[in-house]
């Protein structure tokens, strides 16, 4: 009794001595697996992550992906703007384009529209009677799912900074955007208990109940973000802008 007893003591020593850097090696290392195995096996990934139930890790992946979100709207914003001109001027010339909060916006509304489609698939799941798909399985769900937008988005966010092959980029990005949508799609059929005769109809309002929703937040979050940005204003001198977002 007394060495099983040094035993678990030397056990917990060893998980109190581990590092700062192991936990973030064991999160990336984690990460990697996830992306990887969701481009080669992506239902069985999908299971995976749902039945270990990784919270924090997929909380942390999804804040990922929103940020790889941003970077992209940040710097095609950026492209966009160094490519309209006036009066032969570039814009970026003679406007003020706060670039860092253009990415803390871009990243917030895709964090508060993906709750949207996690809800959503709580809800259902809750109709069709299956206690076992909790709100914990549906981030895990979503986060694994999407992860693979990750490199894609980072690939566009380099592209639209080198303002290089950005019509390449678009079509892999909508590639694997639809790739990750049939992803999450499936492999919330293999993981709630729904008879196969009601499955067409579950997954009908599934999506509908995710785009009608997502549509309408849409709508209040850039009108609201828009309000905000042109309350800002701009300086009465004709030729010459403020920061509009003035941070």
């Amino acid at each position: 009794m007394a060495l099983e007893a040094n035993e678990k003591e030397k056990k917990e020593d060893v998980k109190k001595t581990k590092t700062s850097g192991d936990v973030v090696k064991d999160i990336w290392d984690a990460f990697i697996n996830t992306i990887s195995g969701m481009y080669r096996r992506p239902i069985t990934t999908i299971k995976s992550e749902v039945n270990n139930l990784n919270t924090r890790n997929n909380i942390i992946m999804l804040f990922l992906i929103a940020l790889s979100f941003g970077l992209s709207m940040m710097t095609g914003f950026k492209s966009i703007s160094s490519s309209i001109f006036y009066y032969g001027v570039s814009i970026d010339n003679f406007v003020d384009i706060p670039y860092l909060k253009i990415l803390f916006y871009a990243t917030f509304i895709y964090v508060l529209i993906s709750f949207i489609p996690i809800l959503v698939s709580f809800v259902i799941a809750r109709v069709m009677k299956d206690e076992k798909f909790d709100f914990k399985k549906a981030i895990c769900l979503y986060s694994s799912s999407m992860s693979i937008l990750i490199p894609v988005n980072l690939l566009m966010a380099v592209l639209y900074g080198l303002n290089f092959l950005v019509w390449v980029g678009a079509i892999i990005l909508s590639i694997v955007s639809v790739m990750s949508f049939f992803n999450y799609i499936m492999g919330y059929i293999n993981l709630i208990n729904v008879k196969e005769d009601k499955q067409v109809g579950t997954l009908t309002a599934f999506i509908v109940s995710w785009v009608v929703v997502a549509f309408i937040v849409f709508c209040l979050i850039v009108g609201a973000t828009v309000s905000d940005l042109a309350d800002g204003g701009l300086d009465k001198e004709p030729t010459k802008y403020t920061d509009i977002f003035d941070w």
